[in-house]
């Protein structure tokens, strides 16, 4: 089973109902879509509303609607979402240079054809399980982390923050001794308030007892654990990729 969490926003009610149609009948031909959660909106400000970084494994998004169009709910989401495969539905091709510069996965020519979402289907699972994730609750929502995505998590009282390299933190209420424990073995309990992601380390200052992430900050490292900590650095540097 997929359990693919599927966006669809057109402001037509007809074009949303073809679609979800053509969703239905995708997971009657192969099984593995027969799980599908399919939530429909009329307008690019009632998808807004609700979204945050997540909620879908798939956003299948109309060009030209009233109000928010296309274009610009895509803009929103990508500033909480870079990664999130968003398929844009037109009647036109005019917007395929926006479409890439926007990082659209595709765009549908309406009416949709039931091969091609049947595609995106198939992508949209492919990339979903294809990268190692750690997952957490924030928000309300079990939100998928990829691992190689992660600078440093930290902890703030009873909720640990988690610091990526291209989004903003993901925060969750958890403690970093739990979390250690499901974090694979580029990850490393410097101090007690930070675990690093080695892959992310650029340097060790000893003066700072910090290590030097990729985005120029600084992670603080125990007195005690310096020694350790440049032997963990150089295993990492030597670890097959």
């Amino acid at each position: 089973m997929s359990g693919l969490r599927i966006a669809i926003c057109d402001d037509e009610a007809i074009e949303r109902f073809r679609l979800r149609r053509l969703l239905e009948k995708a997971g009657q031909q192969d099984p593995v879509f027969a799980d599908l959660h399919v939530f429909e909106y009329d307008s690019g400000k009632e998808l807004l509303q609700v979204y945050c970084r997540g909620s879908f494994d798939l956003v299948f998004l109309d060009i030209y609607m009233t109000g928010v169009d296309g274009i610009e709910v895509t803009k929103k989401i990508r500033e909480v979402d870079p990664r999130v495969p968003i398929v844009f539905l037109t009647s036109s091709s005019d917007f395929a240079m926006n479409a890439y510069s926007l990082k659209v996965s595709q765009y549908l020519i309406k009416p949709a054809h039931g091969a091609d979402v049947m595609d995106v289907l198939h992508t949209s699972l492919i990339r979903k399980n294809s990268r190692p994730s750690l997952t957490v609750r924030s928000g309300g929502v079990l939100v998928p982390v990829p691992y190689d995505s992660i600078l440093c998590l930290e902890q703030k009282g009873h909720q640990a923050i988690l610091r990526l390299a291209e989004e903003e933190p993901v925060v969750t209420n958890a403690k970093l001794s739990d979390l250690i424990q499901q974090l694979p073995e580029e990850f490393y309990a410097c101090h007690k308030s930070y675990i690093v992601n080695l892959i992310h380390v650029r340097a060790l200052d000893r003066d700072l007892r910090a290590f030097q992430l990729d985005d120029g900050s600084y992670v603080s490292i125990r007195r005690e654990s310096l020694s350790e900590a440049k032997r963990k650095m150089e295993e990492q540097k030597i670890r097959p990729q």
